[in-house]
């Protein structure tokens, strides 16, 4: 899974099965703070239920509102 952000302002999200497009900053935002949530280095981020949420659902294949 990685990020890009395009020169034009819009955000995508790569998995090995499908490239989706983030609806807000703010989303792109939350998987910015996943890959840079530094697990081993016991720096991990916390995520609120509203978070896991919006996580599963573009995990899912499903853009939230």
């Amino acid at each position: 899974m990685y990020l890009i952000w395009s020169t034009g302002g819009t955000g995508y999200l790569v998995t090995p099965n499908r490239v989706i497009g983030f609806r807000t900053v703010a989303h792109y935002n939350l998987f910015k703070r996943i890959i840079n949530s530094n697990q081993a280095a016991a720096q991990p981020d916390t995520f609120n239920q509203a978070e896991i949420d919006i996580i599963n659902a573009y995990l899912n294949g499903t853009v939230p509102a």
